[in-house]
């Protein structure tokens, strides 16, 4: 099925290509045929040289009547011969063969959802796959192992990298260097500590907090 596809898509670049080379002539000139001078290939020349060939661009053609009948017709393109929508349609199918959305064929425009579900779906099952080949074959102490970045593959906006930053720093799951790193900005000094609670102070701090350990009796006597 698919060298079939092949076949139909190289025929129809062929013929893209033959007609872009030579395109259809715009105007179509009729004569009488049964005059000896117009019978003959150079008598069809030496028509075109005396009256069809203009010498300024734009000024009118003068023809005798009684020999000449110009028709203007349009000459044969793309859409006449469907191969836009019929190129459109084998490209689909290639694609659908192959699981993969139609836009990295060339076929329509990128959708951000539909790729990432291609990542997810088609992707990162092979890249397990060659971890594990890698860390089997390739590596001796068992301690160490083969891992990519799934991440990197999916297509994300920075607002969206942001967010789920902005969310894993909150549950103490990430350092905000990491979340920097993330943006692609240089690591801080003074972001390397985990922060938590509404306050975001540092993990080693979460036990010192006074409403953990008590307030003083003037405190109380407030409270």
């Amino acid at each position: 099925m698919l060298k079939d596809i092949v076949k139909g898509l190289k025929q129809a670049g062929a013929t893209k290509q033959a007609l872009l080379e030579s395109p259809a002539p715009s105007i179509i000139v009729k004569v009488d045929g049964l005059t000896e001078e117009f019978a003959s290939k150079e008598g069809r020349k030496k028509l075109s040289e005396q009256y069809l060939d203009a010498s300024e661009d734009g000024r009118p053609w003068f023809i005798p009547a009684e020999a000449f009948e110009v028709k203007e017709v349009k000459p044969l393109t793309l859409n006449d011969l469907a191969l836009a929508k019929n190129m459109e349609l084998d490209k689909r199918t290639v694609a659908s063969i192959f699981g993969v959305p139609p836009f990295l064929v060339g076929v329509g425009s990128f959708d951000r959802e539909e790729y990432n579900n291609f990542i997810g779906s088609r992707i990162l099952g092979k890249a397990k796959v060659i971890e594990q080949e890698l860390t089997r074959k390739l590596l001796y102490s068992p301690d160490l192992y083969w891992k990519f970045n799934p991440r990197s593959l999916y297509s994300y906006s920075l607002s969206d990298i942001v967010q789920a930053g902005s969310e894993m720093v909150d549950r103490m799951a990430m350092r905000r260097n990491e979340w920097r790193d993330w943006i692609g900005m240089s690591p801080d000094s003074e972001m390397d500590e985990l922060l938590a609670l509404e306050n975001y102070i540092p993990a080693s701090m979460l036990g010192k907090q006074k409403k953990l350990i008590g307030g003083d009796e003037s405190d109380e006597n407030d409270e």
